[in-house]
């Protein structure tokens, strides 16, 4: 081999042998166009502010949101930072991780939020009432109205007057419950609670109280007492009218639910259901009184005893006595015996099945007089002479029924009659002393029947109808 060969061929392979080497110092400078070299690394917090820089909150227990941000020396924002935040006076104010704060007590306290041990604040402010007030309003409905107004009792105290229909506020009170009621009522006019109204004071809040009154008194000219309900109004009461009138006369005006009026037997008293409870008032307005749970009051003929159900059982009380109930026996819609010796009931005997039952008054020797499977039998009530019971019944045993219809029978269920099969279904029957027997119709209308006039035609008492209905009649004597 030639020496210029060689040298040729020495040339090229070291060449090639260093050519990785050289690649390798090119390819460790990073070959980046920019000229950067080695990692980047963020710019330090430099400064921490919070906003608002100042807050005020004016309620115990209301909050206000607080916002951290991180920048740098320059004044760039820093983003992704993650922040601790604290209270100076925790007793004064909390604050969350997230930044909420909320009142506890008034005070002022820094709120910090820190980052990599940079820190910014922000001063809240707790300015809250640290007391309530309250708002009473009256409301006075009825007839024989107080006009002197009435006195406004707080915590057992007398703190002023008040109207019939009035407003009055009570400030500066401290947060707590507090009960109020009202005085100085006349003897016909009666608070709708029967106890003081309990009521809570909130710092920083007035709160409303309602203080209604229901003023009574029966006219001496009404002689029919029942259920009124005017659905447009969503009111449900106890109305009457004279003899001879068919214009409704509101008897009472308190919100609950009236119904179920039964005069006593000397025409002086008023037993109803209000709201599910028994109450009696006497017809001049004064005297009104809560009993027992129940509906459907019947008084005994001597006017002692009241008979009640609270839907499937019959109870009594003394409405002058001091004992409570007694229980006499199953069923519902007790009605007395003009001689008291019995009570007349319905009660269920199957899915399918309701009977007429008579029992003692004390709830003894109970035999069931109107024993049909195919029947339901309802709502019994007397003649005044005790030989004779009317009853609502549904005879399932028809191929077509409009419901119930109101028949008669001897007082030991035989000679069961018929007496009227009319469109609508015919409930609540009512026998009076002059042999007309009281029902009412399926369209809100209160009805009689003359048992002394064969054609038996029905004339109208009370009408109804448009969403208004009357139901549940009672009759008094009336001179």
């Amino acid at each position: 081999m030639n020496s210029t060969l060689s040298s040729r061929f020495a040339w090229s392979r070291t060449a090639w042998e260093l050519l990785p080497i050289a690649c390798l110092a090119v390819c460790s400078c990073g070959g980046d166009s920019s000229g950067t070299t080695g990692p980047q690394t963020e710019p330090p917090v430099a400064s921490v502010t919070v906003a608002p820089s100042t807050a005020s909150l004016l309620l115990l227990g209301d909050t206000v949101r607080l916002e951290a941000v991180a920048r740098d020396a320059a004044g760039n924002l820093l983003s992704g930072r993650v922040f601790t935040w604290g209270s100076s006076l925790e007793s004064v104010v909390t604050v969350s991780a997230t930044g909420l704060v909320t009142a506890l007590a008034n005070g002022a306290a820094t709120i910090t939020a820190t980052t990599i041990g940079v820190a910014g604040s922000s001063t809240v402010t707790v300015q809250a009432p640290t007391t309530g007030s309250l708002r009473l309003i009256t409301t006075t409905v009825g007839r024989n109205l107080d006009p002197d107004g009435y006195a406004l009792m707080l915590d057992g105290m007398n703190i002023g007057s008040v109207g019939l229909d009035d407003t009055v506020t009570v400030s500066d009170l401290d947060p707590g419950l507090y009960s109020v009621a009202l005085s100085g009522l006349s003897a016909t006019c009666h608070d709708f609670s029967s106890e003081p109204v309990s009521e809570s004071v909130v710092a920083g809040r007035v709160t409303d109280v309602l203080l209604g009154v229901e003023c009574l008194g029966i006219p001496g000219d009404i002689s029919l007492a029942f259920a009124r309900s005017v659905l447009s109004e969503d009111s449900l009461n106890i109305a009457g009218v004279a003899f001879g009138e068919t214009a409704p006369v509101y008897l009472t005006f308190h919100p609950a639910p009236d119904r179920d009026p039964d005069w006593s037997p000397d025409g002086t008293r008023l037993a109803f259901s209000r709201d599910g409870v028994i109450h009696v008032m006497s017809a001049d307005g004064t005297e009104l009184r809560s009993f027992e749970t129940g509906v459907n009051p019947d008084w005994s003929p001597d006017g002692s005893r009241i008979a009640f159900d609270n839907g499937s059982r019959t109870f009594v009380f003394e409405p002058d006595g001091v004992a409570g109930r007694r229980f006499i026996g199953d069923g519902t819609a007790p009605a007395w015996s003009p001689d008291a010796a019995r009570l007349a009931v319905d009660d269920l005997v199957t899915q399918n099945q309701t009977d007429i039952f008579l029992m003692s008054g004390s709830g003894q020797d109970r035999v069931n007089i109107t024993d049909n499977a195919m029947r339901a039998d309802r709502e019994p009530a007397w003649s005044p002479d005790g030989s004779r019971i009317v009853f609502r019944r549904l005879n399932r045993s028809r191929q077509v029924t409009t419901g119930y219809d109101i028949w008669v029978m001897d007082a030991d269920g035989s000679d069961p009659t018929e007496l009227l099969a009319l469109p609508n279904a015919q409930t609540a029957p009512v026998w009076l002393p002059d042999d007309r027997i009281l029902f009412d119709s399926g369209n809100g209308q209160i009805l009689a029947l003359d048992l002394l006039n064969a054609e038996r035609e029905v004339d109208l008492v009370v009408p109804g109808g448009g969403g208004i209905l009357h139901f549940g009649a009672s009759w008094r004597s009336v001179p």
